[in-house]
């Protein structure tokens, strides 16, 4: 295989310098495989006119045979490399709204400068699915708002954010430099839906401050809330993550005393190792929060 390579890199390269250069050996070693190869396939291959070497007729029908196969062969090297090095293969990531609007965008462009031919999977689900998807490995990743204790996943924090109150730009409360727990009595108060670690978090301010969290709507999704704001059906008590996810135009962003931090965090399966793709998108993320 090798004495074909030296070969068609003479021919097609015009001569035993330029055919060094373009394998990466001597020059010495490749007039030495030449040798070898005539001495093997029983055929003059060059004669040397004047300081160059010239394909004779056989060489010349040689090339034609083995030119496609060298051109496969170097196809076939080239995506070994890129098999190695990462840039082939698709990577699945499932991410919560605010973070697949957000986080996930402004990675990926950077992680696509290097890799311009990956491809990418991206699913926008609730936080739960999110970590189910990353157990199941339907995604080697996942985003999503607050830790887990799940034993099989590990959580990265990659940012954080707060809780904030959302609310028409001309209601009472944007005047506020903060809102609390005590703003909300006459107000309709539009949260996320029981069970979920957001609103957990927002009904233990209440519970601290001792008042009743008497919500009118709820809802899985902090970009449906402030849509709902935006509609009129009242205020909402939302991570920050959600202002990046909609147009924020007619609405104010006033912060939610306690301070709530939201943290942001990868989720990723604990006893699966990562591709090199994902360790690519991992590095990334980390680094630019």
């Amino acid at each position: 295989m090798r004495h074909l390579q030296v070969i068609h890199a003479v021919i097609s390269h015009g001569g035993v310098v330029a055919a060094a250069d373009v394998l990466s050996v001597t020059q010495p070693a490749i007039s030495r495989m030449l040798q070898a190869a005539e001495a093997e396939l029983g055929l003059t291959l060059f004669e040397k006119v004047g300081r160059r070497l010239v394909p004779t007729e056989e060489a010349e029908q040689l090339f034609q045979e083995i030119d496609p196969f060298i051109t496969s062969f170097r196809s076939v090297q080239e995506r070994v490399v890129d098999i190695r090095e990462g840039r082939l293969g698709i990577l699945r990531i499932a991410a919560t709204p605010g973070l697949a609007h957000s986080v996930v965008p402004l990675t990926l462009e950077k992680v696509l400068r290097k890799r311009p031919g990956m491809k990418t999977s991206l699913d926008i689900r609730r936080r739960e699915n999110v970590l189910q998807m990353v157990r199941a490995n339907v995604a080697e990743l996942g985003l999503g708002l607050l830790p887990t204790d799940a034993p099989d996943i590990v959580s990265t924090p990659i940012g954080s954010g707060r809780i904030i109150c959302v609310c028409p730009a001309d209601h009472p409360l944007a005047a506020n430099t903060v809102v609390r727990p005590s703003d909300f009595s006459r107000h309709r108060l539009i949260m996320m839906t029981r069970g979920s670690p957001l609103h957990s978090l927002i009904a233990s301010a209440f519970d601290d401050a001792r008042l009743p969290l008497n919500w009118a709507v709820e809802t899985p999704y902090s970009a449906s809330a402030c849509n709902l704001v935006k509609a009129g059906f009242g205020v909402a008590l939302v991570d920050s993550y959600a202002t990046q996810q909609i147009e924020m135009g007619g609405l104010a962003v006033v912060p939610f005393e306690p301070n709530l931090t939201v943290t942001a965090l990868l989720y990723r399966a604990r006893h699966r190792p990562m591709s090199k793709l994902a360790k690519m998108f991992f590095t990334t993320v980390t680094e630019q929060n």
